[in-house]
């Protein structure tokens, strides 16, 4: 209003969207990222990058460039990039599969810059109906 009239047009609408992500205040949720055991020789984990502004709001688009990179045991340094889809809402999410018993590394990024908690650390156990219980195996020497 101006003077106690109203603006032609008025009232308007508008949408605020907060500031471009950060990396730094990005994250993805600690349950997501949890270790479990193989079953028939593999595990898939999937997870959801949420992205935040430096003051640390969520964000409601999408477009920034999240990217991922998976490193597993005995591979010498070699990572997998994991395909990342945008929700277009401010969330990314990501699945990977593992074949193989270890200690991995998640390097998550924004524009090139590690996420908040990036790397994660996930390990994942052998299957257990692939152990052998010492059991079984000493009865099966005797």
């Amino acid at each position: 209003m101006v003077g106690g009239k109203h603006i032609k047009g008025s009232p308007f609408t508008t949408a605020v969207h907060g500031g471009p992500a950060s990396a730094m205040h990005c994250y993805v949720r600690d349950s997501d990222l949890e270790g479990a055991s193989l079953r028939d020789g593999a595990a898939k984990r999937s997870f959801v990058v949420f992205a935040c502004d430096k003051s640390g709001h969520r964000r409601s688009i999408g477009g920034d460039a999240i990217a991922a990179q998976l490193r597993g045991p005995g591979e010498s340094g070699k990572s997998e990039t994991i395909s990342i889809k945008d929700a277009k809402d401010g969330t990314y999410s990501g699945d990977f599969t593992v074949k193989k018993a270890g200690r991995y590394w998640i390097e998550i990024t924004l524009g090139g810059l590690g996420i908040g908690g990036s790397p994660y650390v996930i390990d994942f156990s052998p299957d257990p109906a692939e152990e052998v219980k010492p059991s079984e195996s000493s009865s099966a020497r005797a």
